[in-house]
């Protein structure tokens, strides 16, 4: 099953990196959840990497502001990460 361990960081503005670590997301990409805001490696070729333990991206630079839960969809199966993170203004 997959989880997650973390992502970092916890704080971070549009347009910005954002880096999910946890287990057994698969070597092939999916979806990534921030809210109601989903990134596909389609919408970033170059910027959503994906791995099995690891997956990077860049934040949407047009994601609200405020606390959002972060879930990594695969294959039909999902994880939402424990905590929220802080989208800041731009």
């Amino acid at each position: 099953y997959m989880s997650i361990r973390e992502v970092l960081p916890e704080i971070v503005k549009p347009g910005h990196d954002l880096s999910i670590f946890g287990r057994n997301f698969g070597e092939d990409s999916d979806t990534v959840w921030i809210g109601n805001k989903s990134i596909k490696s389609s919408d970033q070729p170059d910027k959503l990497i994906w791995s099995d333990e690891r997956i990077d991206l860049k934040v949407p630079d047009d994601i609200s502001p405020g606390d959002h839960d972060v879930r990594v969809v695969k294959k039909g199966s999902s994880v939402k990460y424990s905590k929220k993170i802080t989208i800041e203004p731009a």
